[in-house]
């Protein structure tokens, strides 16, 4: 019964990654229904810009990360 249990531990480890948002030209987040897991060196991240036409959009994804 003890190894099912370190088994399952360490399956349970080896995606451990962020569940983040995943849409590009979005008005907002609740625009947004679809998901990725990113990997371990990477983060959430949401970027808002403008189009030409002056709406505001978001892209939500994943990036690496930097070290500060």
């Amino acid at each position: 019964m003890m190894i099912i249990a370190v088994f399952l531990l360490l399956v349970s480890k080896v995606n451990c990654g962020q569940d983040c948002l995943s849409c590009t030209g979005v008005e907002t987040y609740l625009d947004c229904n679809r998901h990725e897991t990113c990997s371990n060196n990477e983060v959430c991240f949401k970027q808002k810009y403008s189009t030409l036409s002056g709406k505001m959009l978001y892209d939500f994804g994943c990036s690496m990360s930097q070290v500060r």
